[in-house]
C-alpha cells in the first residue's frame, strides 16, 4: 500500500509542478513555428484542438488532467487522465496539461 500512496503523491507531484511550467507571465494567444504546424497537422485547426482539449478536461470527472502529448509515432494526440494518472505511463511525452479538477 505505501508504494501505490508514494507513487500517487509522485505523480501528482510531477503532474502540478508540469502544469505551472506550462503557465508565464504574459503568456497566451496562438502557438507558432513547429507547434503551430503540428496542431493545423494533427487536428485540423487550431480551434480543434482547443474543442478537444477542452472536452478532455471537463470530462475527467473529480480529480484528472487534460494533455496534449505526442504519442510514439510523433503524432500529437490529446487524452486525459484522472487522479493522479500520467500519459508518460503510457510511452507518451506530454507538452501541456490543464486541471481538469470538477
Amino acid at each position: 500500500m505505501w508504494s501505490r500512496v508514494c507513487a500517487c503523491s509522485f505523480l501528482q507531484s510531477w503532474n502540478h509542478a508540469f502544469y505551472w511550467e506550462c503557465m508565464k507571465a504574459e503568456g497566451g494567444g496562438a502557438p507558432t513555428g513547429k507547434l503551430a504546424d503540428a496542431i493545423a497537422k494533427d487536428f485540423g485547426s487550431l480551434d480543434e484542438f482547443k474543442k478537444e482539449f477542452a472536452t478532455a478536461g471537463n470530462t475527467a470527472f473529480g480529480s484528472g488532467w487534460a494533455w496534449l502529448c505526442k504519442d510514439s509515432t510523433g503524432k500529437l494526440v490529446v487524452t486525459k487522465t484522472i487522479g493522479a494518472g500520467n500519459p508518460i505511463v503510457d510511452g507518451m511525452t506530454p507538452i501541456l496539461t490543464m486541471d481538469g479538477k470538477n
